[in-house]
């Protein structure tokens, strides 16, 4: 078993800037090692766990084969990772079964060419970029390169993943704690959205859509929470103009 004061640390913080001796299983050797394959900190680390899909089979394989981790080490590890993901990244379930199509400007046949590379799903595709430590440069081009996205594919592509990397790995915004707004008015409604289950809410539970933008969007085939998945910030704000601060 990890050491019980490592494991419990790990899981209970924010994983940004984490060292990767951090994580249980993982000591300075295999940090080392880590690190001269590319995989310098305990995000990166877990860009390659969402990379294998959280399999703990196919993650103890990649471990040994970029760190030769033995199966106590990456047990470990893979424990940890997956525990602070379950904590820490409540739509991690839902990012598991996206399509990479439902990233923006991955659609068509880059979507099918990422696919048979085995970027199924958009998990797939954050893994990566948390494994490239967050570089746009390295991103964009590994995706204009290998898959032949064009430069705006690229660049949008890279946007929303540090959008969305960004609300799931920051510190515990204290406005946002409250409900409150950028003006630090409290609002009823982001409180009664963040605290209670997702369920069947219509778009209209969402701060800051009204009835008018909720009614086009119903139109446009979006009547659920639910159904605008990992995309909320990004399908509101560029098919309806409206403003999600």
């Amino acid at each position: 078993m990890p050491s019980r004061n490592k494991y419990k640390t790990f899981v209970d913080g924010p994983i940004q800037d984490k060292p990767l001796t951090a994580l249980p299983g993982v000591g300075e050797k295999l940090a080392a090692r880590l690190t001269n394959a590319d995989i310098p900190d305990a995000k990166a680390l877990l860009g390659g766990f969402l990379r294998v899909q959280g399999d703990e089979t196919r993650f103890f394989e990649w471990m040994r084969e970029k760190c030769a981790a033995n199966r106590r080490q990456a047990d470990e590890c893979y424990a940890c990772l997956k525990e602070w993901t379950h904590r820490n990244i409540p739509k991690m379930h839902d990012l598991a079964y996206e399509q990479v199509t439902n990233i923006p400007c991955l659609q068509g046949p880059l979507s099918e060419r990422l696919s048979n590379a085995g970027f199924r799903y958009a998990k797939d595709i954050f893994g990566l970029y948390l494994q490239q430590g967050e570089d746009q440069e390295k991103f964009t081009a590994w995706l204009v390169e290998t898959h032949e996205a064009n430069d705006h594919q690229a660049a949008q592509c890279f946007t929303f993943l540090q959008e969305w990397s960004g609300r799931q790995f920051r510190e515990r915004n204290p406005l946002l704690a409250a409900g409150q707004g950028a003006g630090g008015q409290t609002t009823q409604k982001h409180r009664t959205f963040v605290n209670e289950p997702m369920g069947d809410k219509d778009v209209t539970h969402l701060p800051g859509i009204g009835q008018v933008t909720g009614r086009k969007m119903n139109d446009e085939g979006f009547k659920k929470v639910s159904s605008l998945k990992i995309c909320i910030p990004l399908l509101i704000s560029t098919s309806q103009g409206a403003n999600i601060k």
